[in-house]
Parts: structure tokens; sequence; C-alpha cells
């Protein structure tokens, strides 16, 4: 009976453990912020006992929203990207003005999330307020000249571009780049299937060549000199039914066969060159972020 009691209060204690006591406790700050600081296992203890202890109370705190954070950066820093972003809304659900270091974090947590349409979505709805502070916005917009140029969504990063030149988000030297480097992915991506396809038209294994593929191009020559052949000798022979005939396939490989192939061979050329643009605004980003 004896032992029972103090195990009692011991108990009571930690079920009665204020919201201000987690900063208390030892290394509270640096071991969210420096993951090995500390082993994850004892973090979360921490958090759980919190909770557990806390659990209805909290949520009429001034503590809730704080804990909801740091619950956020532990799980991005256990690297579980979803987890974090569900106790960061949950956190800007009951936070009203939310300060700028939590959009920040948000946006930290918006680049490791795969869930392109939210993503999108969030980082317009961000792009368009207008009591952002500049550097705040800067990075906002940046975020979404990232997200476009990932996904090679050249109409959007051009209306991001022009809202950065509007609200003087990013240096204009940079901004002509990117506005160069999207123009050129917009452009390559509707012309050049055309091109392929007219060289196509008139000069079999043009358009594969055109695609640097010498290998179809060669295979359409050659096929198309080998319906040529038949055609001609079938004309020679005075045979009319085998000249329709031989001519027919040729016609069809003009507009079927060859432009098909040219179709796809430029398509996947054109798929690279779009990857190679994206990487290069990608790449002027990076150095702007490094550079600030």
């Amino acid at each position: 009976m004896k032992l029972s009691i103090p195990i009692i209060c011991i108990g009571l204690s930690l079920f009665a453990i204020p919201g201000g006591y987690l900063h208390c406790l030892p290394e509270w700050d640096a071991v969210v912020s420096n993951q090995e600081m500390a082993p994850a296992a004892a973090r979360e203890y921490k958090f759980q006992l919190f909770l557990d202890s806390n659990n209805a109370a909290s949520a009429q705190t001034e503590e809730h929203g704080p804990i909801l954070l740091r619950l956020s950066e532990l799980e991005e820093l256990k690297g579980n990207y979803s987890r974090a972003y569900e106790y960061y809304e949950e956190y800007r659900s009951s936070a009203g003005q939310l300060p700028a270091e939590a959009l920040r974090q948000e946006i930290g947590l918006m680049r490791h999330l795969q869930k392109e349409d939210f993503v999108r979505f969030r980082l317009f709805t961000l792009a368009i307020r207008q009591d952002l502070s500049p550097s705040l916005m800067s990075l906002v917009l940046q975020e979404n000249l990232r997200l476009s140029a990932q996904y090679s969504d050249w109409k959007n990063l051009l209306i991001f571009v022009e809202m950065a030149e509007q609200r003087n988000a990013l240096p204009s030297g940079q901004l002509s780049r990117i506005r160069n480097l999207a123009e050129q992915g917009r452009d390559f991506r509707y012309r050049s299937p055309k091109l392929a396809k007219t060289l196509s038209l008139f000069l079999p294994g043009a358009g594969q060549l055109y695609a640097g593929d010498p290998l179809d191009a060669a295979n359409a020559l050659l096929i198309n000199a080998a319906v040529i052949g038949a055609s001609v000798y079938a004309v020679y022979s005075g045979n009319i039914v085998d000249t329709i005939f031989g001519w027919g396939p040729l016609v069809l490989r003009f507009y079927d066969g060859n432009l098909l192939n040219a179709g796809l061979a430029v398509e996947k050329y054109n798929q690279t060159s779009q990857k190679a643009i994206s990487a290069l605004i990608l790449k002027e980003l990076d150095a702007s972020s490094s550079g600030d």
C-alpha cells in the first residue's frame, strides 16, 4: 500500500504536465532543428508524452498551434512529408494569420509532396495574395516557376514570370533568361513535329533523321525504295493493276507509316529537349536560391 501511493502520484504528475513544460525539456529546440542531436525515439517519446497528457486540454491553449508546428517539423526530419503536411494543415486551420516562417516551412514541405495538382493549387493561391512580404513572395513565385519547369508547363511558367516582373519579385536578368528558355521550350514543342512531318512528306526518312534516329531513317528509305521499285517495275511491265497497288502503299507510307514513325521519333526527341530546357531553368532558380 505504501509503494502504491508514490506510483500513483508519479502517474498523475505525468498527466498534469503543463503546456509550457515541453519547452523545458533538455535540448528541445536543438532536437527539432537538428535530428542528429538526439535519437528519433527520444524525440518521438517527448512529443507523445506531451500529447497523451494534454490531448483534450491542449486544443484550448495557446500551446496547441506551436506543438502542431513542431510535430510537422519532426515528421519532416523523419522524411514523412505527407504526415508532416497533415500536421501543418491542422496548424494552419487554427492559426489564423500565418507567420512568415510557417509559410516558409510549408513551401519547403511542398517540394517533397508528390500531389502535383494539390501543390500547384496551393502555390498559386499563395502567389495571388497581396499581404506577403517581398522576400516571401519571391520564394512563392520561385516555387511556382520551379514546379512549372519541372513538368515543362511553359504556359503557366510564362504567367508566373509575368507576375514576378509585375511585383519585382525576382531580378529582371534572371526573369529574362527564364522567359527565353520557356519560350524556346514552348515553340520547340509545337514546331518540331510539324517540321519533321513536312520533311517526311517530301523525303522518306528525313523526319527520322531530323529526330536524331539514323537507323529508323535508313529503314524508311529502304522500305520506300522497295515500294518505288515495285511500282516502277509494274509500270514497265504494263500491269496497271500492279501499278495502282504499287503506288498505293507508297502513298500510305508517306501519309501513314512514315509520318507516324517520324512523329514518334520526334516526340521522343522533343521530350528529351523539353527536359533539357527544364533542367536549365531549374539550374537558374537553384543558382538564385544559393545566391540569396
